[in-house]
């Protein structure tokens, strides 16, 4: 930094910016500004932040963060009105952004692969997503009582609530999306002898062992619950198999071959 540079510190020019909002403004700017110091430092000055340290921190963010934008227009405000206020020579606000191609990318991504859910799993979302939705007002009143105390660098409490609200709301968006554009698979033909989606399996190796597991669509696996991805390696493999048939499957260990003892059509 030259002798011409200005000094001022990060947490100077934030409270400054804050001042010079209204208080309903200042109490969300807080938090996001709060935020992205402590991520660089709070004795950090302004003229010492480089424009790849503001971009790696603006597209930090969850794609499901549903106050994404909002977030980016508070640090975009703050650098353009620092630079107004002689606090930096240069407008950061320009390094403020998403990385577009990532976002292009999984959009075409979720185009291409359709969302095929089986009845249950279908059932399971719908109920997650109403638990979720009468969860959030609480969560929305947590941050109204926490923002209630005016000091943003200690406020704990407010940050917590703030960062709880985001993940449900960026969880709400992404159960919506998924059901507005998900199939349930209704071709589940109980008198096919084949493995389909939705099926129990009872698999043995050449051990002895059992497993059982049921063939679900991607969204729905849950290893802990016994519930496979059709699209996982043993998923795969299962998929169309007859009872009887062996199927084998790679692993770090090795190959494993798999019997199919019995598939449950229920």
């Amino acid at each position: 930094m030259s002798d011409n540079e200005p000094s001022v510190e990060l947490y100077e020019a934030i409270n400054q910016f804050l001042l010079s909002l209204n208080s309903s403004k200042a109490n969300d700017a807080g938090l996001t500004l709060n935020l992205f110091a402590r991520w660089l430092g709070v004795k950090r000055t302004l003229a010492s932040l480089r424009p790849a340290e503001i971009a790696r921190y603006s597209q930090s963010f969850p794609q499901t963060d549903t106050e994404l934008e909002q977030k980016l227009e508070t640090l975009r405000s703050f650098f353009v009105y620092a630079k107004k206020q002689g606090f930096t020579r240069t407008n950061m606000a320009t390094h403020v952004k998403l990385r577009k191609s990532k976002t292009v990318c999984n959009k075409a991504r979720s185009q291409a692969a359709p969302i095929i859910l089986t009845l249950e799993g279908h059932a399971a979302l719908k109920e997650e997503l109403q638990s979720l939705k009468d969860r959030r007002p609480q969560i929305v009143q947590a941050v109204r009582l926490a923002a209630a105390d005016k000091d943003f660098r200690e406020n704990s409490p407010l940050a917590a609530a703030k960062e709880e609200l985001g993940h449900v709301d960026g969880r709400i968006h992404e159960l919506e999306e998924t059901l507005k554009v998900a199939t349930i698979n209704n071709v589940h033909d109980k008198t096919s002898r084949r493995i389909c989606l939705g099926d129990k399996v009872t698999l043995s190796d050449k051990s002895g062992e059992v497993l059982k597991c049921i063939i679900v669509s991607t969204r729905e696996a849950s290893a802990s619950n016994g519930k496979i991805s059709d699209s996982s390696p043993l998923g795969r493999a299962l998929m169309g198999k007859f009872k009887g048939d062996e199927v084998e499957i790679s692993a770090p260990a090795g190959k494993i071959c798999y019997i199919v003892e019995n598939i449950d059509k229920h």
